[in-house]
This record gives C-alpha cells, sequence and structure tokens, in this order.
C-alpha cells in the first residue's frame, strides 16, 4: 500500500510509513506499543542495473518486496518533510518543543546523553529516572522530543494496564514488555500512570508486582541504549523500594507567563492561525494556572468556533481576537477551578462594598505589586475587626476583580476526627495553591483552625499538630512566589502569636464600623444602586437617623426590610386588582427606610 506511488530509493535510504494511514487495524489493536510510524531501511536492491549510482524508481506493480530481520539503528529525523513536486517545493521544519519547555528539555536530555556514548552493558548503572506533574503538563510532549532528537523509538505504556485482577496475567504481561525492549533498541520507554505500578485493581498495595518489576529491571540487557523515565502525578505514592532505583527525577512546575504564551505562539504556528500580540498578552495574563493540554485545548476550541463562523473564510485571511476566545476561556476556567476545589464565589465587585477606600486600596497594592526580593515579600495579612463589617465580602470582592485563583476555606472545614487528617487537609490546601499559582488563599474563622497552642486543654494534641502544620505551610509560602494568604477574624486574641510574626500574617487591617456620615453614605448608595427608589428619597437624610457606630451588616439589614416594606404595601394596594408584580415595580420610598430603622 505504501509503495501504490512509485518512490525513489537507493540502498541503504531509510524511508518511514505511517501506520496509522496503511495499518490502523495494528495501530488500534495494540494495548501497550502504538508507534505511529514505521521507518524502514533498504539493505540491498537486485535490479537489471545494479551499476547506477543514482537511485531506483520503485512501483508497486513492477517490484517485489522481501522483509529480513530487525536492523538497530537511530532513527532519522523526521520533522522535515520535503515534497518533490516542483509546484510545491518546500522545505517545512517544525519546532519541537515550545520555548517555554527548553529548560527541560536540556536537562532530561544530559541526563540521556551519558548512555548515548556509551555501550550500556559497560556501565554499571541503568537509565532509569522520573518525571512528576499533573496529568496534561506536558511530560510526554517533552519525552517524545527527546526522543525525536536522540533518534531513538518511543514507546509509551500506561501502568493502569497492568491491574489485573489475576496476578500471573500481569507478570506475563511486563515479562511481555521488557522482551520487546531489547528487539526494539535504541529506545525511550514511558512507564504512564507509574503510582499505579505499586498497586493492585482493588487499590490495595502490591508488592509483588513491584518486585517483579525490579527484577525484570535488573535483568535487561542490550548493545544498544534503552532509557527508561516514569511519570506520575504524586512521586511520594511510589514504592521505596522502586524508588531508589532512580537516577535522577524531575517535577514539573506550574507554568509562568511567558511559557504560557510561548505554548499558545507554538500551537498557533503549527496550526498556521495569527493571532493578535495584545490578544496573545492577554491571554497569557489571564490563564493563570491553566497546563498545557489546557492551552492547546483553548486554542483549539476557539479555532473550532472560528471555523464554524467563518466557514467561508480561510484563517490565514485574518487573525484571532479576544472575542474569540473570550467564550471559551470562561468554559475552560470554570473547569479548572472545579479541578482545583475552587469554591464558586458570587460576583462580588468593589462597587457592592461602600467605604472601606483606603483598605482597598492597601490590598489591591500588595496584591498587584511584585516582589522585589524576598526580603521585601509579603505572603499575608489578616482582616480583624466585629461582626458584619465586610471581611468576608472583601475577600468575594478580591476574588472577583484580581486575575488569581482564589481558594476559600472555612476553618472548621479543615478539622477532622481522624489522627493526621487535619494536618493532611492543611498540606492539601497549599498544595491545591501552588499548583493553581498565582493563587490567593482565604481563610475564614482562623481563630478556630489557629487558636493558642497548650491553652484549650485539648488532650490528643490535634489542635495543636494543626496550628505547627499550618506555621511550616505558612514559611514555604514565604519561599515560594505567586501564593497570598488572606485571613479574617473576629478575636485575634485568640489566635497563636507565632502566626502574626513578620514573615506570616505579619499585617494586620482593622476593618471596624462605619462612624462618619460619609463612610455610611457610600455603603447605602452601594446597597441601594440596584434599588427603583423614590423621587422623595434623599440618602443623606436617612443616613442621619443611623446610631453613630453601625456596622455594614447592619446597613444591609435595613435596606433588605425597607424593601420588603415596599413589597408589602404593594401588595396590599393590589389585593383587590389580582395584578401580576415585578420586582420593577417595587419604589421603596423614605418612609420604608425610616420603618426599617426604627424596628432595628
Amino acid at each position: 500500500m505504501h509503495l501504490h506511488c512509485p518512490r525513489f530509493l537507493n540502498q541503504y535510504d531509510i524511508f518511514s510509513i505511517n501506520v496509522l494511514k496503511y495499518f490502523p487495524e495494528k495501530f488500534f489493536a495494540a494495548k501497550h506499543f502504538t508507534p505511529s510510524s514505521m521507518q524502514c531501511k533498504v539493505v540491498n536492491i537486485h535490479a537489471e542495473n545494479e551499476s547506477d549510482n543514482s537511485g531506483f524508481l520503485v512501483s508497486n506493480n513492477d517490484t517485489s518486496l522481501s522483509q529480513l530481520h530487525n536492523y538497530h539503528g537511530f532513527l532519522t529525523d523526521a520533522s522535515c518533510h520535503k515534497s518533490h513536486h516542483k509546484q510545491d517545493f518546500k522545505l517545512v521544519a517544525t519546532p519541537p518543543l515550545p520555548k517555554g519547555f527548553k529548560k527541560y528539555f536540556c536537562r532530561i536530555l544530559s541526563w540521556c546523553n551519558l548512555f548515548m556514548r556509551n555501550n550500556q552493558n559497560d556501565l554499571c548503572l541503568l537509565p532509569f529516572f522520573l518525571v512528576s506533574g499533573a496529568n496534561g503538563s506536558g511530560r510526554s510532549t517533552i519525552l517524545k522530543s527527546v526522543a525525536k532528537f536522540l533518534g531513538l523509538q518511543y514507546f509509551k505504556t500506561d501502568c493502569l494496564f497492568l491491574q489485573t485482577p489475576t496476578p500471573g496475567y500481569a507478570d506475563a504481561q511486563l515479562k511481555n514488555l521488557f522482551s520487546k525492549f531489547s528487539t526494539c533498541a535504541p529506545c525511550l520507554v514511558h512507564f504512564a500512570n507509574f503510582e499505579a505500578l505499586c498497586v493492585n485493581s482493588n487499590g490495595m498495595k502490591d508488592d509483588r508486582l513491584a518486585s517483579n518489576f525490579i527484577n525484570q529491571f535488573n535483568d535487561l540487557k542490550s548493545e544498544w541504549p534503552i532509557v527508561i523515565f516514569a511519570t506520575a502525578q504524586n512521586s511520594a505514592r511510589i514504592s521505596g523500594t522502586i524508588a531508589r532505583l532512580f537516577l535522577e527525577s524531575l517535577e514539573m512546575e506550574a507554568l509562568d507567563q511567558f511559557e504560557r504564551m510561548s505554548v499558545l505562539f507554538w500551537t498557533a504556528e503549527l496550526q498556521q492561525i495569527a493571532i493578535n500580540p495584545g490578544c496573545l498578552q492577554n491571554l497569557a495574563e489571564r490563564t493563570t494556572g491553566f497546563l498545557f493540554t489546557d492551552l492547546i485545548n483553548l486554542l483549539d476550541q476557539t479555532i473550532l468556533n472560528w471555523h464554524k463562523t467563518n466557514s467561508l473564510m480561510k484563517p490565514q485571511t485574518g487573525s484571532l481576537e479576544w472575542e474569540n476566545f473570550e467564550a471559551v476561556f470562561k468554559k475552560i476556567q470554570l473547569t479548572h477551578a472545579s479541578s482545583i476545589g475552587a469554591p464558586k464565589i458570587p460576583a462580588v465587585s468593589w462597587d457592592d462594598i461602600g467605604g472601606l477606600g483606603c483598605l482597598k486600596q492597601d490590598i489591591l497594592k500588595m496584591l498587584s505589586t511584585l516582589p522585589i526580593s524576598n526580603n521585601l515579600r509579603r505572603s499575608g495579612l489578616l482582616l480583624h475587626g466585629p461582626p458584619g463589617t465586610g471581611k468576608t465580602l472583601i475577600a468575594k470582592a478580591i476574588a472577583t476583580e484580581c486575575n488569581s485563583n482564589f481558594l476559600s476555606v472555612k476553618g472548621p472545614e479543615l478539622l477532622n476526627m481522624y489522627v493526621g487528617q487535619s494536618e493532611q487537609n492543611v498540606r492539601e490546601i497549599f498544595s491545591k495553591a501552588r499548583s493553581a499559582s498565582p493563587c490567593v488563599v482565604f481563610f475564614d474563622e482562623l481563630d478556630s483552625l489557629a487558636p493558642n497552642r497548650g491553652k484549650n486543654g485539648d488532650s490528643g494534641g490535634v489542635v495543636d499538630r494543626v496550628v505547627s502544620q499550618f506555621l511550616a505551610e505558612m514559611d514555604e509560602v514565604q519561599k515560594s512566589d505567586g501564593i497570598f494568604v488572606l485571613a479574617a477574624t473576629n478575636r485575634p486574641d485568640l489566635i497563636d502569636p507565632a502566626l502574626l510574626r513578620p514573615g506570616r500574617l505579619d499585617k494586620l487591617i482593622y476593618v471596624g464600623p462605619c462612624k462618619d456620615e460619609e463612610s455610611k453614605l457610600h455603603v447605602l448608595k452601594s446597597l441601594t444602586r440596584k434599588y427603583n427608589l423614590d423621587e422623595d428619597v434623599d440618602l443623606a437624610v436617612i443616613v442621619k437617623d443611623l446610631t453613630k457606630r453601625v456596622t455594614g451588616a447592619d446597613i444591609s439589614a435595613i435596606c433588605s426590610a425597607a424593601w420588603l416594606n415596599a413589597v408589602r404595601r404593594l401588595i396590599t394596594n393590589h389585593e383587590s386588582d389580582g395584578g401580576t408584580i415585578f420586582s420593577e415595580t417595587v419604589v421603596v420610598k423614605k418612609e420604608d427606610f425610616h420603618t426599617s430603622i426604627k424596628a432595628l
């Protein structure tokens, strides 16, 4: 089938056969090894005029092919494709990776170079490496690029397929895998979901399969390089007996702004789609916490929508703008927020918060200003004050206004009855924040999570251990960029003093009740800006009737009661009519406010 069109070949030439195109049944039937292409080398050609060194035209009808034994050797670079037609003669070189992944590529390449220059049987060490990171962070893409650069065959197998109810069947599969490595050498082998190798299909620990893997690994011998990579989401779940075999380990971190921009630009270049530079910069800033596959999915879905709306227009005739990405971006962002466990925060803007102007400016400066050095960096701040002054409302406004991810945690939610589970919950919260960096973590009711140690009469010391774990995580936050801790409490005197030292929650901001009439008026305007007020309503006059020290929650209760008074009056006036009452027809009058103030 591959030679259906005549090919120009000579002795010792190497040509590639697309397995997906010509043998799709073999590609999809393979459970572990799924090469998309197969390279063949012309060992010898028998022709009438064998003295001709210019080559031979090989066709399907006039040529017979015979397959010999497998030939070990490094593959040729298939990234460049040359067409022999005169009208489209060109050389197209596809960049193997975006620029943001260069540091990972160079590091993994340096690991493999030692085993490329030496015979594997002469070395005392076997090439076995670990790359950890979240699913979709680009680990497989980097390993494929390294294999392509070194001329190695790339084989990927998922360890989840080795979890079978029958132990003997799993051992046979593992033995079959390692026997194929030597026949396919030189190659790069990728074991995905490697932590699943240490457990059985029921989720229980299985040391037998891990021991069998170690035995097969130690018996692996080949004259050609065989480099083995294992990838896992959490390296701590890998058995210690296997973890000792790793020569090097690498953990892929979250993409920064430059890396996200390079991934988007690289993907758009492969798709031959132009993106407005301003839109590309905007996307890189907004897609904080997105993984490699999230960015590719964002661009692919946007291009698909582009083709649906511009079916008659070629993609090269225009460039993508932010309007093209907006709908797909919101959809993926919602999915990403659910995956990291971020709750749905109500849309609260700064316009909904009256007064507190100086407080809002201080918080925005801390969130927007990048740290000059670690010594000048602030890890978090604590909002304290009486109940109802707007501490939680400020946190919700921060979640809406800033482009960072937002994790909201209630203090009592992390406490658990089982030993060690409360500390584990604290570690998981900060682990999610690091994976979604830059991220704002908000702890409400902090006094219940981090009280003074040794004063609560806890015989088991559970709360004391939780506070110690919280302090340790706060020290890690100070070392890493992109995480800001925001906490709120009504009783700062109950919080452990170690948490309030410089470098942790070193900034305390008091959020008190409204004292002057100007701040009360700002709060009242913010709460009534969506109300349909009567012409005789003067908010400045209503403010004078309020008490001297009133909180934002009190003013909110007054406004809600005034609106309900207006609804009751409207219902009473329309009882005889029997008409439908809409919220737009509710008009709040001056006497409604006076009635609600007297009731409060």
